[in-house]
């Protein structure tokens, strides 16, 4: 789903140096732990499914150039909340983990 996150690109570059390299995300962990955690299939993690178990106020912040989770996602973690006390709130042209970007960083901190 397109965003404003720039096209061919993940939260680690290029998506073809980052799935390589030594650092990449699975190298310290097993392969049903990778599965576990990442697969779009076989995650033991499900937000949406489990959002309606939250009991406390609940904050949702898309990031609106996220390039390393799905564009749709924090939407449907919010609309899944069954929380009286919920906002959703996003940072437009934030990236995943806002790398130089100190003001995007500053302006999810304030919300």
């Amino acid at each position: 789903d397109p965003n404003d996150r720039a096209p061919g690109r993940c939260f680690l570059g290029d998506p073809s140096v980052a799935n390589n390299m030594g650092t990449g995300l699975a190298r310290f962990c097993t392969a049903a732990s990778w599965l576990s955690q990442w697969s779009s299939t076989e995650s033991n993690a499900d937000a949406v499914a489990q959002i309606g178990n939250v009991k406390v106020p609940v904050l949702i912040i898309e990031n609106g150039a996220d390039d390393g989770c799905p564009t749709t996602h924090p939407r449907e973690v919010f609309e899944a909340c069954t929380c009286d006390d919920r906002q959703y709130y996003c940072v437009r042209g934030a990236s995943h983990y806002y790398d130089g970007q100190p003001e995007k960083l500053l302006e999810s901190c304030q919300v």
